[in-house]
């Protein structure tokens, strides 16, 4: 004589839902944190993309127009733009610059930038190419920083641009 046992339900039982939603549980604790540090790292290439772009622009334009061209912020951290620098150096409110870009900071969770004493408030680039800070010198360095993370803009006395990553 066989015994026939069917099983009348198809669900699952009280113990398989909780061993799933543990691994879950594990399996989040462990991506979000990660995902985190990812997104902040994005943000901070993305501001250093920004910046070096707006430099490489400069260069690019002063050596085509043969002429003074300048990358300014009152505030790094609030943006900068680039411009035709045919007045006071530095200043792009003078009668005759010509604004080419303005470049915002990321909205949310933006890299504090801060350059050094050279580039405090402006770097200029020459018709030859070659890079002049407010501070007189045409090398220095812009470290951008977020929670921990860094990377460096560094400018030779060239005017090219060169990155690295680092902690701060």
């Amino acid at each position: 004589m066989s015994v026939n046992r069917v099983r009348r339900g198809r669900g699952f039982t009280l113990i398989e839902l909780m061993v799933t939603i543990a691994i879950l549980a594990v399996a989040l604790g462990i991506a979000v944190p990660n995902l985190q540090e990812f997104a902040r790292r994005n943000r901070l290439v993305s501001m250093t993309n920004n910046l070096a772009s707006a430099l490489a622009l400069a260069r690019s334009e002063a050596v085509k127009r043969a002429t003074r061209v300048t990358v300014a912020s009152a505030d790094w951290d609030a943006g900068w733009q680039v411009f035709v620098d045919t007045g006071t150096a530095g200043d792009p409110s003078d009668a005759g610059d010509t604004v080419l870009r303005v470049f915002q900071p990321n909205a949310s969770g933006a890299a504090a930038i801060t350059p050094d004493a050279n580039f405090s408030s402006y770097i200029s680039y020459l018709p030859s190419g070659v890079s002049v800070g407010n501070g007189g010198g045409g090398s220095g360095d812009f470290e951008l920083c977020i929670e921990g993370n860094a990377r460096v803009i560094s400018i030779n006395n060239t005017g090219r641009v060169s990155t690295t990553s680092g902690s701060c």
